[in-house]
C-alpha cells in the first residue's frame, strides 16, 4: 500500500508519544514554573510537543504557529482534542474536557523547517491568556529510540462511514463528485476505481469530504468497485454500474434532476456550493426565495455531457437576509426540485434599531438580545468617536437588553456606533442621525500588550468584501512597513495575523482605511509591568451620573498599568489596561460615571506591579433647580469639546470660553429644547495654549460654569 507523507507523520507521532515516557526530555529554557510547561522532541522531521498545566486554571484552548519562514505540513492531536488549521497557518487545538492543573497533553506536527521553533499560546475558558512562549525541539539520536508496541489508534473508517457518487450512473471518461461523511477526522485517503488509483483527498475535522475524480476513458463499461482506502489499508467500497460513453443521449435515457449542498440550517454570509445531476445539454436554474416569495439569489449552470452540474460561483446568503424559512428551487425546464432551508443567526449579541435614520431631537433606541442574565457593556460613540454613554447593564432571563440616547438639535449629524461587549463577544451596531448610517472600517486587537515573539490577532470589520489598507506606525511616528491590502469577507469581517518578531518595545498605532474612512488603534510590544512612582489626578473632583472623566498622571515611560474604578460599596465598576507614553504620561478618557451610580465617595486606582496611586472623587445627584453645564474632556488640543447644558429657562443659550487671564477665546450661541437642554460641539483651535479654561453658559436668567483643563496627550 502506498504511504503518503502525512501518513508517516502520524506513525512518527505514535512512536514519539510512546518514547516520551522512556527518554529524558530536555525542557526548553522558555518553560514556565507556574504557567504552562512546554517540552518538545523531534524524530525524522516530526516534532511532538508536550504541554503540562502548572497554572491554577483550566486550559481550554491552545494556539501554535511556526517560527519565521516555516509552515506546518500536517499535525496530529491526542484523542479528545480537535485541531484546526487557519488560513494563516495557525493551529488551534480545543477539547470538550479542559486540561486541568497537573495534567498533560501531547501534539505532533510536521514542519518544513525544524530549526524555526514553535510559538504557542494557552488560553482559559474566557479567552484569557494563561501563558505564551516559544519552544525548540531537541532531536532524539536514532540509537536512543526504542519503538514500543504500536498503540491502538482511532480507526480511519468507522461503522457509520458512507460515501456516494454523483451522478449515480456515470459514464466511462466522465468527471464525478465523491461525497463522504462519518470517516476519521483529518485523515488522508486514496480513491480507487477497480484496480486503478484515481487520486487522494483528506477529510475535514468532522470526518467529511467532497472531491472530484475522473473515470478513466480506457476501461470497459460495466459494474465497477469504487473504494475509499485509508493509509492503514482499511477501506470502504460500493459497486456502481458505469455506462458506455454515449455519442448522442436519447431522450429515453433521462437522468433524474438532483441537487446536493443545501443545508438544513444556514447563517448570514454562508456560501452554498450547489451541485447535482440532470439531462446533459440542458441548463438548470437555481432560485432562492424568502418565505414571502422574494427572490434573493439566482444562478444558472450547464449540465455537462456526463450528466453532472455544479455552480461556478456559490450562492451567498445575503448579510441582510431575514431570519426564517427560505426555499431553493432547482429546475431544468421540465423537472423541478424544491428544498427548504432555515436562516438563523450565529451571533450571540443581536441588537438593532427600529429605523436606520433618526432626526435631531429624536431618541435613538437600541434593543435586542444577548446571553441571558449576564452583564453586557454598552458604549455609544458619536460621529467624532466621542463617548456619549457607557453603561454596564444586565440582560434579563430571556436575554433582552435595551439602551436609548436623547439627541438634541445641536447633536452632530453622522453615524453613531454602539459597541456591545459580553464576555469575548463584541458587536458594532450603527444608527444614522440626519442621514443613513455609513459602516466605517474598524479594527480590534486581541490584547493590548504583546511579547516581541508574539503573533497579534487583528479583527477587521467594515462593508462586505471591502478592500482595506492596514498601516502600522512605530513608536517614533514612522511607518513600520508598507501598507497591507486586506479583503474583507462577505460578512464584513476578516482576521489578520501580525508577526511582531522584529518589533522593538514601544507603543504602536495600527491604522485601517478605505477611501476617506479610517480608524486607528494603539497596541504595545514588550512594555514592562514594573513602574516607578505613580501619580494620577482628574480634571475635577465632583461628578454627576453619566459624567465622563479625564484621568491624567505620570510614572515611568512605557509601562503597563491597570486603572480601576470602584464605587462607595467597594464594588469594582470597571478595570482597564492602559500604558504610559514615551515621556511617562498617563492619559485615559474612556471612564464614565454610570447613570445609576451609587452616590458618595468613589475611588480611582492606577496600579503597575507593586506600585499604585489612589484618589477619591465625589458623585452627587444632579441639581434639580438652576442651570448645569457639562464639558466632555477632549483627547488633544486639536480635538473637540462636547458642551452640554441643562436647566435653561430660555430658548437662546450663550456659551463663552475664557482663559485663566480672562481673555475670551470663543462665544457660541445655541438653541435649547423645550426641556431646557442644549448641546454643542466646539473644536479646539490648534494654536490654543494648554491650561485651565472657564466654560460658561447663560440664558439671561440663569448661568453655570465649569473649569476645564486643556492639555496635550
Amino acid at each position: 500500500m502506498h504511504r503518503t507523507p502525512s501518513g508517516r507523520v502520524f506513525l512518527s507521532f505514535a512512536v514519539l508519544v510512546a518514547v516520551l515516557v522512556a527518554i529524558p526530555v530536555a525542557y526548553t529554557p522558555e518553560a514556565h514554573a507556574e504557567g504552562i510547561d512546554a517540552s518538545s522532541i523531534a524524530l525524522e522531521g516530526t516534532t511532538v510537543i508536550e504541554f503540562t498545566n502548572e497554572s491554577g486554571v483550566d486550559m481550554e484552548l491552545l494556539r501554535i504557529w511556526p517560527g519565521s519562514g516555516a509552515t506546518f505540513k500536517s499535525f496530529k492531536a491526542e484523542s479528545g482534542w480537535m485541531g484546526e488549521r487557519t488560513p494563516h497557518g495557525v493551529l488551534i487545538f480545543t477539547s470538550a474536557t479542559p486540561l486541568m492543573p497537573g495534567e498533560s497533553v501531547k501534539f505532533g506536527v510536521k514542519m518544513d523547517s525544524d530549526s524555526a521553533g514553535i510559538n504557542w499560546r494557552a488560553l482559559d475558558a474566557d479567552g484569557n491568556q494563561i501563558d505564551t512562549n516559544k519552544t525548540f525541539a531537541e532531536e532524539i539520536p536514532s540509537e536512543q529510540v526504542v519503538i514500543p508496541p504500536k498503540e491502538e489508534e482511532d480507526p480511519s473508517i468507522l461503522p457509520g462511514s458512507v460515501f456516494r457518487i454523483i451522478p449515480e450512473t456515470p459514464n466511462v471518461g466522465s468527471t464525478i463528485r465523491v461525497v463522504g461523511d462519518g470517516f476519521g477526522a483529518d485523515r488522508e485517503f486514496n480513491f480507487h476505481i477497480d484496480t486503478v488509483e484515481a487520486g487522494s483527498f483528506t477529510t475535514d475535522e468532522k470526518g467529511r469530504f467532497v472531491t472530484t475524480m475522473n473515470i478513466p476513458g480506457n476501461i470497459e463499461p460495466g459494474r465497477m468497485v469504487f473504494a475509499v482506502i485509508a493509509e492503514d489499508d482499511q477501506e470502504k467500497e460500493i459497486s456502481i454500474r458505469v455506462r458506455e460513453t454515449p455519442v448522442n443521449i436519447p431522450v429515453s435515457d433521462d437522468i433524474d434532476l438532483e441537487v446536493d449542498g443545501i443545508p438544513r440550517v444556514a447563517h448570514r454570509g454562508t456560501s452554498l456550493d450547489l451541485s447535482g445531476t440532470g439531462n446533459p445539454g440542458n441548463v438548470v436554474t437555481i432560485e432562492m426565495r424568502t418565505q414571502d416569495g422574494v427572490i434573493t439569489n439566482s444562478r444558472t449552470a450547464e449540465i455537462y455531457s456526463g450528466g453532472d452540474w455544479s455552480l461556478e460561483e456559490p450562492i451567498i446568503v445575503p448579510l441582510d437576509a431575514p431570519f426564517g424559512k427560505f426555499s431553493i428551487t432547482v429546475t431544468d425546464g421540465r423537472e423541478s426540485i424544491q428544498r427548504q432551508m432555515t436562516v438563523e443567526s450565529n451571533q450571540v449579541i443581536i441588537i438593532s434599531t427600529p429605523m436606520l435614520k433618526f432626526d435631531r431631537g429624536e431618541t435613538i433606541v437600541f434593543s435586542g438580545t444577548a446571553l441571558p442574565d449576564m452583564a453586557i457593556r454598552m458604549v455609544l460613540e458619536d460621529p467624532f468617536g466621542n463617548e456619549l454613554l457607557a453603561d454596564e447593564l444586565r440582560t434579563d432571563r430571556d436575554g433582552r437588553i435595551s439602551l436609548s440616547y436623547e439627541t438634541t438639535q445641536n447633536s452632530p449629524v453622522g453615524t453613531y456606533t454602539l459597541i456591545a461587549t459580553q464576555g469575548v463577544e463584541e458587536e458594532l451596531i450603527y444608527a444614522g442621525l440626519g442621514q443613513l448610517p455609513e459602516i466605517p472600517v474598524n479594527l480590534e486587537f486581541d490584547k493590548l500588550n504583546y511579547r516581541p515573539d508574539d503573533i497579534a490577532i487583528i479583527t477587521l470589520t467594515g462593508d462586505a468584501s471591502d478592500i482595506v489598507s492596514l498601516l502600522i506606525i512605530d513608536p517614533f511616528d514612522k511607518p513600520k512597513n508598507n501598507a497591507t491590502s486586506i479583503t474583507l469577507q462577505v460578512n464584513g469581517k476578516q482576521t489578520h495575523l501580525l508577526d511582531l518578531s522584529d518589533y522593538v518595545p514601544g507603543i504602536y498605532t495600527a491604522v485601517v482605511s478605505k477611501g476617506t474612512s479610517a480608524s486607528d488603534e494603539k497596541f504595545s510590544v514588550g512594555l514592562d509591568t514594573k513602574s516607578g512612582k505613580i501619580e494620577i489626578k482628574t480634571t475635577k473632583y465632583d461628578y454627576e451620573p453619566d459624567d465622563q472623566m479625564l484621568i491624567l498622571g505620570e510614572t515611568s515611560p512605557n509601562v503597563l498599568l491597570d486603572i480601576i474604578l470602584m464605587d462607595p460599596d467597594g464594588d469594582v465598576i470597571r478595570v482597564k489596561e492602559t500604558y504610559s507614553d514615551l515621556e511617562g504620561r498617563i492619559t485615559e478618557s474612556t471612564f464614565r460615571i454610570p447613570h445609576d451610580a451609587v452616590l458618595g465617595t468613589w475611588t480611582i486606582t492606577a496600579r503597575s506591579g507593586a506600585n499604585f496611586d489612589t484618589i477619591d472623587i465625589g458623585v452627587f445627584a444632579p441639581a434639580k433647580d438652576g442651570m448645569s453645564i457639562q464639558v466632555t474632556p477632549g483627547e488633544t488640543i486639536s480635538g473637540t469639546l462636547d458642551i452640554k447644558v441643562a436647566g435653561s429657562s430660555g430658548n437662546q443659550v450663550i456659551i463663552t470660553i475664557t482663559s485663566s487671564d480672562g481673555d475670551e477665546i470663543a462665544m457660541l450661541e445655541i438653541v435649547s429644547t423645550d426641556s431646557g437642554k442644549a448641546e454643542v460641539i466646539w473644536r479646539i483651535p490648534s494654536d490654543l495654549e494648554p491650561g485651565v479654561y472657564t466654560v460658561k453658559a447663560s440664558d439671561h436668567f440663569r448661568s453655570a460654569e465649569v473649569a476645564y483643563q486643556i492639555g496635550t496627550r
